[in-house]
């Protein structure tokens, strides 16, 4: 577009009054957008301790020692709200009693267990982990 075309839109009240209009519309079907179907961002912590829940009718408990690298989806608002203590990640011993592939339970030995997690509103965890742990007797 020329200089003397760009002058000729800003002379004619009509165009003004059109462009406004048409900006001000997309201004409201963006903020429609972010707010009734905001988009999903991912964001991936570093080192979230796994605890062991143990449970009242097993004569064991257990150790987890090592750390996951979460990756948790959620709006960017709530990402930016949630930090890694806001995380909880556990596994239940009581999810032993209900295998049958591993045999008798032996303290001392390793299993593979399924991480479970409480999060905060709005967040949520799309792929399912798994860590070791070893089995201890109660004392």
């Amino acid at each position: 577009m020329k200089v003397r075309e760009w002058g000729g839109i800003l002379r004619r009240p009509r165009h003004i009054l059109a462009q406004l209009m048409c900006l001000l519309a997309a201004v409201v079907i963006w903020l429609y957008v972010m707010y009734a179907e905001p988009p999903t961002y991912d964001e991936t912590y570093r080192g979230v301790r796994v605890s062991v829940l143990d449970s009242e009718n097993m004569e064991y408990t257990g150790t987890v020692d090592q750390t996951l690298n979460l990756r948790i989806y959620g709006t960017k608002a709530a990402i930016a709200e949630c930090n890694t203590g806001d995380i909880v990640a556990y596994v239940r011993i009581a999810d032993l009693a209900d295998r049958s592939d591993i045999g008798p339970l032996t303290a001392g030995k390793t299993y593979e267990m399924l991480v479970y997690f409480d999060l905060p509103e709005g967040i949520e965890v799309r792929e399912e982990y798994r860590v070791n742990m070893l089995l201890e007797a109660l004392t």
